[in-house]
């Protein structure tokens, strides 16, 4: 208990504009993004500490940021035989195609990365895209380039003949450096099927862009919510085949203007020319961040956030 103790301690020290939202929980900004608006919620239970950001960060980024990846947060007195279960490793390598490290995945759903050394830590160590030599090849021979949210999902496309990438830490996850490259690619993003995906891919859209030879878009069809690339392989006569007709048919040029972030799908304006489907997104977006107001004699336009 008193390390436990000890630990939530020194989280709370490191952290800016801690708020106590109840006993053992607090709010604070976030130190893996910039936080203007505290998103970061952390819980003491009996034998961990919880901590989650709002925003998508990882629980290793966000441990990272605060340097505490010599710290436990999990004090459970479960023996040796009951740490979790390792389901799979993935692989990051550099332009030299030598793995620079680990993505880790624990039973059920926890990632941590480990260094060649052995750490569990990034400290040191120059971020890349997943599967990076493979992409480089893949740009240099004109193919087109699949951005994913997950390394399962880009395995199951290479398996499949297709060439995908995706980003440590998930949804979202992009960092400058990774813009060189994707010079002259010819990039297709595929979220997940929620809003979160659809988030984070819109700002990876909107930085490959840049630099890109060309950037499109595709939402796959008939997956659950939070489905993805590998649900839909899953679907019985889904094949390479089937998703080189969907996406010719179905994938669209990404601009920076494309702001449908929400939970229509692209059946709702089969009926509408290009430029009434952009004025309905558009509409939608509006529709879901304000709503307007009748004060006496005047109007207020009100803004929702979190």
């Amino acid at each position: 208990m008193d390390e436990l103790n000890n630990t939530w301690r020194d989280l709370i020290n490191r952290l800016d504009r801690v708020k106590e939202n109840g006993k053992n929980h607090i709010e604070a900004c976030c130190p893996a993004h910039d936080d203007n608006n505290p998103s970061l919620s952390i819980s003491m239970k009996a034998d961990r500490i919880l901590i989650n950001c709002h925003a998508g960060c990882s629980f290793q980024e966000i441990i990272s940021a605060l340097d505490m990846g010599n710290h436990s947060f999990s004090f459970s007195s479960k023996t040796n035989s009951e740490s979790p279960k390792i389901i799979a490793r993935y692989t990051y390598e550099n332009t030299e195609a030598k793995k620079v490290y680990d993505a880790v995945k624990f039973e059920p759903k926890l990632f941590r990365p480990q260094r060649p050394d052995g750490e569990w830590t990034l400290d040191g160590v120059t971020r890349v895209p997943y599967r990076l030599p493979q992409l480089l090849a893949g740009i240099k021979e004109g193919r087109e380039i699949l951005i994913l949210e997950g390394e399962k999902d880009c395995d199951n496309a290479e398996n499949i003949g297709l060439v995908a990438t995706t980003f440590a830490g998930g949804a979202g996850k992009w960092r400058n450096e990774y813009s060189k490259l994707f010079q002259n690619a010819k990039v297709v993003c595929l979220p997940d099927n929620d809003s979160a995906g659809r988030k984070g891919m819109h700002f990876i859209a909107s930085e490959i862009v840049k630099v890109a030879k060309s950037v499109k878009w595709l939402e796959l069809p008939d997956i659950p919510e939070k489905g993805d690339l590998s649900d839909w392989l899953s679907i019985e006569g889904n094949n390479l085949e089937k998703f080189k007709s969907l996406a010719t048919e179905t994938a669209v040029q990404w601009t920076s203007d494309l702001v449908d972030q929400g939970q229509n799908s692209s059946e709702d304006f089969d009926e509408l020319s290009e430029p009434e489907v952009f004025n309905a997104k558009l509409f939608e977006e509006l529709n879901r961040k304000y709503a307007i107001a009748p004060v006496g004699n005047k109007t207020l336009i009100l803004e929702e956030s979190e």
